[in-house]
């Protein structure tokens, strides 16, 4: 299905934009979703809902459900996959402290990059030891990023 799209990505955004039951998503952001390519939730944030930074939970969760509703719109499959990886995050938010928050976004910036730049990976799979270390590096007190 991917492929199917990436032939005629203008066509496929036409068929999106005129469907009528599409979430309120920017045009220039339906191609990198086409493409399956790694999207910035800042840019999500500042183009859909006009805030200028991901600084908290509520933030991050508002740029997160509107990229969720948009990916699950083209590729329905992923929704399952997406609420894991929703609930994960959620998780991390609950069990640390709110200085840490500031951590978590940057885990999850690292880790949509990652995924999004291979095809071995995906967002539900939170045990993967590539995931993992970037949990170490950017959550865990003590890591390279914390």
């Amino acid at each position: 299905k991917i492929e199917n799209h990436k032939r005629d990505l203008d066509g496929a955004v036409d068929n999106i934009e005129s469907s009528r039951s599409n979430p309120i998503w920017p045009r220039k952001l339906w191609k990198p979703i086409l493409r399956d390519e790694y999207i910035d939730l800042t840019e999500v944030l500042a183009v859909v809902l006009d805030y200028d930074a991901i600084n908290n939970r509520v933030t991050w969760l508002q740029a997160w459900y509107t990229y969720k509703e948009a990916v699950c719109f083209v590729y329905g499959s992923r929704r399952r996959e997406l609420q894991a990886y929703e609930l994960h995050i959620q998780r991390l938010f609950n069990n640390f402290q709110p200085s840490v928050h500031p951590s978590i976004i940057k885990y999850d910036k690292a880790v949509c990059q990652l995924i999004g730049s291979r095809r071995d990976i995906l967002l539900d799979e939170v045990s993967h030891p590539d995931v993992a270390e970037f949990r170490d590096r950017y959550i865990i007190p003590g890591g390279t990023h914390h």
